[in-house]
């Protein structure tokens, strides 16, 4: 369970989405949108995806080489961040990093004009886990080895103690903690002035 720890990359974060009936497909054109704006950035986004016609999961996602975001329709709908490769530091720092990106992302998709009516990022809990479930399986020695990590990184992002969570106890899930803050952050720029 160290040598995962020692190589925490694939972290997955999840915020949730209000997701009105029919905003999936507006979601697709809004992240084929950013593929064509950020090309010229040198982004390294590869391609578009759409699952909506699958139950539940990733419906739509805008897949790159070095992480993928998207929209999860497994309860909460959620906007996620799935990082593959790059990260560096302290694995608290790589968790940070993360939650970093996709609060950055839900602000990007909050502001964007393309955005379908009445999609709202919600602010009332936040996501982090592992998607690796061979290095880092859910159950108790990971979340044992895990722990102190995920601990800094919400400490971090909601204040000392100003934070609960929860985990799923079905081993055959992704390892990852469901954040609650005590009190709700007003906005998403004050919860990324705080990574």
């Amino acid at each position: 369970m160290s040598q995962a720890l020692a190589d925490l990359q694939k972290v997955f974060v999840k915020v949730p989405l209000l997701l009105p009936p029919g905003a999936v497909d507006g979601l697709l054109v809004l992240l084929d949108g950013w593929r064509h704006a950020d090309a010229a950035t040198g982004a390294d986004w590869v391609d578009v995806v759409d699952n909506a016609h699958l139950a539940g999961g990733l419906a739509v996602q805008l897949v790159g080489r070095r992480f993928t975001v998207g929209v999860d329709l497994d309860a909460p709908a959620s906007w996620v961040h799935l990082h593959k490769r790059g990260l560096e530091g302290a694995p608290d720092a790589r968790l940070a990093a993360v939650v970093r990106a996709t609060l950055a992302e839900a602000v990007r998709l909050a502001a964007d004009p393309a955005r379908p009516d009445g999609v709202t990022v919600l602010l009332d809990r936040l996501w982090i886990g592992v998607n690796d479930r061979v290095t880092a399986p859910n159950r108790d020695d990971t979340d044992a080895a895990l722990a102190p990590a995920l601990r800094a990184a919400a400490d971090r992002l909601y204040g000392a103690g100003a934070w609960a969570h929860d985990r799923d106890a079905d081993p055959r899930a992704r390892f990852g903690w469901w954040l609650r803050p005590v009190a709700p952050p007003a906005s998403l720029d004050a919860l990324i002035a705080r990574l």
